[in-house]
């Protein structure tokens, strides 16, 4: 009898399973059939929490399957649905390894008894797995089960709509294994479907037409392209996917428009169009289709939504890298709604740059489709953006496209719309035009909060026309208008300001009148007055009448600090409850004050309020009045300090740094030297944005203008050679410290901008030091930093013989080092040509002429290019000098048709740029050799405007033209093709192994393995380097080998190993068997039955090209040099050689060994 008792341990289950084959071997020795059903039933549901005694039974069963006529017994479906309830319908996820497991053993039964059993279990499988609620293990049934299905199911099956479903919601899962096994089962069909053989069958015939395929090859072709492509995308990586993009893709689109393809169409665009983590396809994809899909063609595919969300990536409008292509309007909306399109954008959460790129797409459009209810979603995407800059410049667009319907809208609809566009800080950009002067206008507005007023104040002017429309409404009706008049009329014109008075005195009751509020000496007293006439009707009213109420008592009472004082008033508090009109008021009046603080604490509170209020007040005024009171009471230190203190609040901005510079007397080094360094790259959107907004508004970005206010107010001569010297001893540290560095990194624009201060400072000065002659010959350095100390150089050179006696070892230099010299040769003598003597132009070309014969080639061509530059400045000017049209016309001939690309050398150029402007030629240079937008000021209206000023800058961007392709090779800019009928369809694709997407049962381990007869042990212990042992594993591991026996396990977690290895060790069995051991793990094989072979060179050894390998094989695999020593060769029952027909003696032994599993696979696997 068996236990019915619940084993509790694995070792107590194997107990129970041993007593099951004792049963059945005691039944069997009776003459019974042993009847299992119910003990393997008992067993399963004994121990259905317990997964490893779930194994053990499932051993039991697979051996009974394995060797039922060696035993006489009898089990049937009843077992297999309660291993399928109990493990696959079950709630819970249970372990793929255990449903493997199953589904073998079911797999097996069915395969036994397909009559009995077999299409019963299979059908209910199938069953579970096409079930509308999503079976978690689906995926693997189907995969594990699909030639199974087939067989008992039939072509009904592969036809199915329900089997199609499921491979759609496989398709959609984030689950990487269940897209690769839809990509398996979807290869599966083709081969059913598409089969020759099954073409006879009128349900394949009715399903192809139904999917409107014209016959089984298109269907055959475009399934595979479409698998292909999904296949590799799953793989994220580039090179494998673009090329098979570029090449499957236009023909599967146009080979079906049926509605059927279109959806399985739809779900390889989102998965395209949803890779964020690939930027390269991501951008391939958008690009395709633009050039060759529509509107109508994105909306009927379902995916307008995700195709506008993939362009809301900032990343595919960088201005210094990639750039989406110009959208083509005509052809991407051909035939198309507008309306669509706007209904779709105002779906999408955008960011700033890729809104604005569609709002200008838009503005190509004539006269665009549009109602009230989508201009409202519009604006409110554009309400949204966080860049002011830009959301400004995206209301403008929105405004401008949609300017006809807006300007038909009633005023009710009109204010609606301003409200959902604007923030409170546009309100400088809100145009509300005549609308003002409308009676409805002002009704209407009365029914606005205050929100609503700050966002259109700046642009509603208080005039008598206005006063005149708020006099036909009852005062009960003006709301928030008569906050904004009683308090908005202190900086209007004398006539305006004394209508407004007096509608004020008119309409409320309440006098104004400057005399009238003199007398109230506390603004207590001041809101009392005018509290009861203006009246507030909401918190936020309160807090504005609050506020703006003590501007208006500063206004009146407060013309000197001393008044504060006798009013006795705290100026903190009156900072605290003001808005930034007291703020600036205060300030300047500090500056005028002729005593010191006595608070301490109330400069630094200017400082805060500063800060506060930065973008909100004049500068000019607020800087002058709280620096001349530093200037007039404060130490130098404390000065210096609250220069200090001022600056840093925005290093960054321009006005800031200028009008600071501009009043403060004492300026510590320090300030100067952190000014002109300062500022960190952005990066991400951020910085896309900024370099955006760079080119969009054609200005130059703020913080290079301010680094170069720094070094453009260093007026003091010794205060210039003061921070000269600091400059060049930073940067020369830093060569020092690190020699190489890459192109826009920290270093380089460290390096960039002393440079360009350097050249700033010192512009229209003389300045030497043997730092400046070391920074230009620094080894290493990138172009534009190079260039700017060449030209400073040049500039600040004592004298030509000066640079003649450090000529004199000219070969001592590098040739990098060389090169810089000619240029400062080059840029000295232009600069100065009219000045030198005949005798020194005629040294000039002495001393150029040994080096155009140079070992160097870049130092030759320039020596050549330099020389042809001077002799036409000869010609220019009128000298005689023979030497120079001697050499022009030898360069000429040997240069021949080149020379004209060679003048477009960048160096050339550099002299040239002095003529332009003396003070921007550190500007050119960086522009030129395209430096970062945030780098340099990009402005050049202040330019000379003579014709050679406006070719220079025509040479100087197309010089930058090269510059920005240097800069993008190495980037791949994936292109598009338009090629949908390419006869060769051939890509790459990567394998989809069905034992790499779901575990292999492992059951049998529960067997003799002795009972296996084909198998191939890889013998690698001799093999010592392991590059090799990486790739014998990996070739293992594709080949389907599961044995490798090496020297040392400790090999798999090498580097060397896992470079060739791709993780294959994971897969394999490795075997640890010493050297010295191997002859007696050799002898333990042959006695188990294996045939030992060697791949090596013997007197008895056969060709490898007819070898018939035995089906249980040990491969023997000799030493990288040494081969298979002698001692083992006698073990050998076989050995085998590959046939040469070369000069070098052997094959690498992981070639060698690769070769060999691929032919033992070829004759006992494939």
């Amino acid at each position: 009898m068996l236990s019915r008792t619940k084993t509790k341990t694995v070792t107590a289950t194997n107990v129970v399973v041993d007593t099951v084959e004792t049963y059945i071997i005691n039944q069997n020795l009776l003459g019974v059939i042993a009847e299992l059903d119910d003990v393997l039933c008992n067993l399963v549901n004994m121990h259905k929490d317990n997964e490893l005694a779930l194994k053990r039974v499932l051993q039991c069963i697979y051996r009974l399957l394995h060797n039922n006529d060696k035993w006489n017994v009898k089990f049937g479906a009843k077992v297999f649905h309660k291993l399928i309830a109990l493990v696959i319908e079950r709630e819970g996820i249970q372990s793929r390894q255990l449903v493997a497991n199953v589904l073998v053993c079911v797999k097996l039964q069915a395969q036994k008894f397909p009559k009995r059993d077999g299409k019963f279990l299979l059908d209910q499988l199938w069953v579970l797995s096409s079930s509308s609620e999503q079976q978690p293990h689906a995926a693997q049934i189907l995969v594990q089960l699909f030639d199974d299905f087939v067989r008992e199911i039939g072509l009904k099956f592969a036809c199915s709509a329900q089997l199609h479903t499921v491979v759609k919601q496989l398709l959609h899962s984030k689950e990487r294994e269940e897209r690769r096994s839809a990509y398996f089962i979807m290869r599966k069909l083709v081969l059913v479907i598409g089969d020759e053989a099954n073409q006879v069958y009128q349900l394949v015939q009715q399903t192809l037409q139904q999917w409107a395929w014209h016959d089984h090859i298109e269907y055959q072709r475009n399934w595979s392209d479409y698998v292909t492509i999904m296949e590799n995308l799953e793989e994220q990586q580039s090179h494998l996917v673009l090329p098979t993009l570029s090449t499957l893709l236009p023909r599967i689109v146009c080979s079906n428009q049926s509605d059927d393809w279109i959806g399985w169409l739809r779900i390889l665009y989102v998965k395209l169009l949803r890779d964020n983590n690939n930027i390269l396809v991501l951008r391939w994809t958008i690009e395709y289709f633009l050039a060759h899909v529509t509107v109508d063609d994105l909306n009927r595919a379902n995916v307008l939504n995700e195709f506008l969300a993939a362009t809301n990536n900032t990343q595919l409008y960088n201005v210094e890298g990639y750039f989406l292509p110009e959208i083509k309007t005509e052809r991407f909306l051909a035939n198309s709604n507008s309306l669509i399109l706007l209904k779709a954008l105002c779906a999408v959460p955008w960011r700033a740059v890729p809104l604005i790129n569609w709002l200008r797409t838009l503005k190509k459009i004539e006269a665009p489709q549009i109602d009230m209810e989508l201009l409202e979603g519009l604006s409110r995407r554009v309400f949204y953006l966080q860049n002011p800059e830009l959301r400004h410049y995206a209301i403008k667009l929105l405004s401008n496209n949609f300017s006809d319907f807006i300007e038909k809208l009633s005023i009710m609809d009109y204010l609606w719309f301003i409200e959902s566009l604007h923030n409170v800080s546009d309100a400088d950009h809100c145009d509300m035009g005549d609308r003002v002067a409308s009676e409805d206008f002002v009704e209407l507005m009365s029914a606005y909060g205050m929100r609503f007023f700050f966002v259109i104040m700046k642009n509603v002017v208080i005039n008598e026309n206005l006063l005149k429309q708020l006099s036909k409404l009852s005062k009960e009706r003006h709301a928030v208008w008569r906050l904004i008049v009683g308090f908005n009329w202190m900086d209007l014109e004398k006539d305006v300001k004394i209508a407004c008075l007096d509608f004020v005195q008119n309409t409320y009751g309440l006098s104004l009148h400057p005399e009238v509020l003199q007398k109230f000496t506390n603004i207590k007293a001041l809101q009392q007055h005018l509290r009861g006439p203006l009246k507030c009707e909401s918190y936020s009213e309160y807090l504005y009448f609050e506020a703006r109420s003590v501007d208006l008592f500063v206004h009146v009472n407060i013309h000197t600090w001393s008044d504060i004082n006798k009013l006795k008033l705290n100026p903190l508090k009156l900072l605290d409850m003001g808005t930034e009109a007291t703020f600036e008021k205060l300030a300047k009046l500090l500056g005028k004050n002729t005593e010191r603080l006595e608070n301490p604490d109330l400069l630094p509170t200017f400082l805060a309020f500063l800060k506060k209020y930065l973008k909100k007040i004049h500068l000019y005024s607020t800087i002058e009045g709280l620096l001349s009171y530093g200037n007039a009471h404060l130490s130098i230190k404390a000065n210096e300090q609250l220069v200090l203190d001022i600056l840093t609040i925005d290093l960054s901005n321009y006005n800031l740094v200028k009008y600071t510079l501009t009043f403060a007397k004492h300026i510590p080094t320090e300030c100067y030297i952190q000014g002109m360094l300062h500022g960190d790259a952005t990066t991400g959107d951020a910085r896309y944005e900024a370099a955006y907004k760079n080119t969009l508004f054609e200005n130059s970005y703020e913080g290079a203008s301010a680094r170069g206010a720094f070094s453009s107010m260093v007026l003091n001569i010794k205060k210039m050679i003061e921070i000269t010297d600091k400059l060049l001893t930073i940067n020369n540290e830093l060569t020092d410290k690190k020699p190489r560095y890459y192109e826009n990194s920290k270093q380089h624009r460290i390096k960039m901008r002393i440079a360009r201060s350097i050249l700033k400072i010192t512009a229209n000065r003389r300045y030497w030091s043997e730092h400046l002659w070391a920074a230009m010959l620094a080894l290493n350095e990138q172009l534009n930093v190079s260039f700017m100390y060449e030209y400073s150089v040049a500039l600040q050179l004592p004298s030509l013989e000066f640079l003649v006696e450090r000529l004199q070892t000219f070969s001592t230099y590098k040739p990098s080092q060389q090169v810089s010299l000619i240029s400062v040769l080059h840029i000295y003598s232009m600069l100065n040509w009219r000045n030198l003597t005949l005798a020194e132009q005629e040294s000039v070309f002495l001393l150029l002429l040994p080096h155009t014969m140079g070992a160097n080639f870049q130092t030759r061509l320039l020596a050549q290019l330099v020389i042809h530059a001077l002799a036409i400045e000869c010609e220019r000017f009128s000298v005689n000098l023979p030497l120079a049209a001697q050499l022009k016309t030898s360069i000429v001939k040997t240069l021949g048709n080149k020379l004209d690309h060679h003048l477009g050398e960048a160096r050339l150029i550099l002299p040239q740029l002095f003529v332009a402007n003396k003070y921007r030629v550190d500007d050119l240079i960086l522009h030129m050799t395209n430096a970062p937008f945030d780098e340099y000021e990009k402005d050049f209206t202040g330019l000379d405007s003579s014709e050679d000023t406006k070719e220079l800058l025509i040479k100087i961007n197309e010089i930058r033209k090269t510059f920005e392709v240097k800069a993008r090779l190495g980037t791949a800019n994936p292109v598009v093709t338009s090629n949908t009928t390419a006869n060769n369809a051939n890509v790459q694709r990567k394998m989809n192994p069905i034992n790499d997407i779901f575990p292999e049962n492992n059951l049998k381990t529960a067997t003799n393995a002795s009972s296996d007869e084909k198998e191939l042990l890889v013998v690698a212990s001799l093999i010592d380097k392991l590059p090799n042992l990486g790739g014998l594993a990996r070739t293992c591991e594709v080949l389907g080998v599961k044995t490798l026996v090496m020297d040392s396990k400790a090999n798999v977690e090498k580097s060397d190993f896992k470079n060739l290895s791709m993780t294959a060790e994971k897969s394999l069995n490795i075997v640890e068997v010493k050297p010295s051991a191997l002859t007696d793990f050799l002898l333990e094989k042959q006695q188990a039955g294996y045939k030992i072979v060697g791949a090596e060179q013997t007197s008895q050894s056969v060709s490898f090209v007819n070898f018939k390998f035995p089906k249980k094989t040990v491969l023997l695999l000799g030493h990288e040099k040494h081969g298979i020593p002698v001692d083992l060769i006698g073990f050998l029952d076989h050995a085998v050689e590959i046939p040469q027909f070369g000069i070098v003696r052997s094959l690498n032994v992981h070639v060698t060994g690769s070769l060999f599993i691929w032919e033992y696979c070829n004759q006992h696997i494939v």
